[in-house]
């Protein structure tokens, strides 16, 4: 975020595009909106001001991308499998998931992504892609999924069932340990069930950051991942960032409300914007 609202205020922009800047200064210097409000009108506002263009050149910053993409098929992958499922043929982007992937691939060859999202399957579930996989990048995913069943089968695909998994990693006493739908309050999301997320999140990491064959991955992303800075930055703000959510939850949602989402996600969300400034702050001036 702070990377977008340094280069806004120094670009040299169009009438339009400054009238988007203003709109992120004041979103950015007012206590009404977060850093994912400024970075998502940053996005918002992407054709006028060039944010996009600006990260696929800060290469300090790509690690970012990486374990985003990266935490989000490891999750993929677990939950797929604990619901009894083969791994994925197609995986389809759209929005600004798309955008994620294109700023990852650092432009329109998708294979090293496909590479990267193969290897983490596999390592994560220690089962085997499809030979055939690929990553889809569409406008609307709904036509995707559809026009991809009818090729695969010959008829219109049924709706999957829905899932709503906690985050937890399965193990051989407890294989489906994420399978089908977990309703849970805040308030039940006990420290033992944190623990096991956390757990989770860190063997995600794990993986993501010191595995061999992914971090040649890295290289070939143009990924810098500075030996020790990732992982200790984010391994200090995982516990306070599932804290920091999980209350959230519990300030804003009603009685009888359950979370809306994986708790996986929730060490991520504050870690990873503690990750990016830290490594903001560490590139050099120009």
């Amino acid at each position: 975020m702070r990377f977008g609202v340094a280069g806004v205020q120094s670009a040299v922009l169009s009438p339009a595009a400054r009238r988007a800047r203003e709109y992120v200064l004041v979103a950015e210097g007012t206590d009404n909106f977060g850093s994912e409000d400024v970075a998502s009108f940053l996005f918002n506002y992407d054709q006028l001001l060039g944010f996009s263009e600006r990260l696929l050149r800060a290469e300090h910053l790509r690690v970012l991308f990486y374990l985003h993409f990266g935490a989000l098929i490891y999750h993929v992958a677990q939950v797929t499998v604990a619901n009894g499922q083969q791994l994925p043929r197609y995986l389809c982007f759209t929005g600004r998931g798309s955008l994620y992937v294109r700023l990852l691939a650092a432009g329109a060859n998708l294979q090293p992504v496909e590479k990267l999202a193969r290897l983490i399957m596999e390592k994560a579930t220690g089962q085997t892609v499809p030979a055939d996989f690929r990553i889809k990048l569409a406008d609307d995913p709904k036509q995707t999924t559809a026009n991809g069943g009818v090729l695969a089968t010959g008829q219109i695909p049924q709706d999957p069932p829905l899932v709503r998994p906690v985050g937890v990693a399965s193990d051989a006493e407890n294989p489906q340990a994420d399978k089908g739908e977990h309703h849970l309050e805040a308030a039940a999301v006990t420290d033992e069930i944190k623990q096991a997320v956390l757990s989770n999140a860190r063997a995600c990491l794990k993986l993501l950051l010191e595995d061999p064959e992914l971090k040649r991955v890295q290289a070939d992303l143009g990924v810098k991942n500075d030996p020790g800075l990732v992982m200790n930055t984010l391994e200090r703000s995982l516990g306070d960032s599932f804290n920091l959510y999980r209350q959230q939850y519990a300030d804003v949602l009603r009685d009888g409300d359950t979370i809306p989402e994986t708790l996986f996600f929730l060490p991520f969300k504050n870690a990873l914007y503690e990750l990016s400034k830290v490594l903001h702050d560490a590139q050099p001036l120009n």
